[in-house]
């Protein structure tokens, strides 16, 4: 338990001493928000730094022109981290993508300096298009985590949570079509889209309520 508590003390040391960098970093991402696979801006910021810190840095990885991968260390076990940086259209970091990222770089700033070579690798994984894009989809497909031991990420949030409820998402699209009629001379020719998009909703709001705690179901009429 002392190596232990002597490796978390010296993990924040390390932490500590690159606060104002990671500060920056991570207003410097803030400051120039970018949409899903549109983080060049982020992307630079991050690889330069990580690789200031002998990171061995791989830009534009796993096919993705804003996904990175930097490495440290040696050995087994291979923890990745993963690092988010794209903003929400409209609203910019809203979510905190920002302070995904620096904390990212500071999880792995912190493994690198506690592990050393030979007792364990570090990967920060850049993991671009999280709001809509689906970018760790293409992370998994295309083996970034095919020899990872443990991967973690941090999120910004008001409360502390180690295990924080977390779903998967699928998204539909539905169009509802009709068909045209006179409504005082030939109603019945017509079609309503609006009353079988209105009894839908309803049906499907009905059921949410008998849904276990582990789905969510929502939707919006644009």
């Amino acid at each position: 338990m002392a190596d232990l508590e002597l490796l978390k003390t010296m993990a924040c040391q390390v932490i500590d001493e690159a606060s104002l960098e990671l500060r920056n970093l991570s207003l410097g991402i803030h400051g120039k928000p970018e949409l899903n696979f549109e983080e060049h801006h982020a992307h630079r910021l991050l690889t330069d730094f990580l690789s200031s810190k002998g990171f061995a840095v791989t830009r534009h990885a796993y096919e993705m022109p804003t996904a990175f991968q930097a490495v440290a260390g040696s050995g087994s076990p291979t923890i990745a981290v993963l690092c988010e940086y794209d903003a929400l259209p409209g609203i910019g970091h809203a979510c905190g993508h920002n302070l995904i990222a620096a904390s990212g770089v500071a999880v792995g700033l912190a493994l690198k300096a506690v592990l050393g070579d030979g007792n364990g690798t570090v990967v920060v994984l850049g993991s671009p298009a999280e709001e809509g894009g689906g970018g760790k989809i293409y992370l998994i497909e295309r083996g970034a985590f095919k020899n990872v031991d443990a991967a973690m990420m941090l999120h910004p949030t008001p409360g502390d949570s180690a295990y924080p409820n977390v779903i998967a998402i699928q998204q539909l699209e539905i169009e509802f079509h009709g068909r045209n009629a006179h409504a005082a001379a030939f109603p019945w020719e017509g079609v309503n889209a609006l009353d079988a998009l209105v009894l839908s909703y309803n049906g499907i709001s009905a059921m949410r309520q008998h849904l276990r705690p582990d789905v969510r179901v929502h939707g919006v009429i644009v």
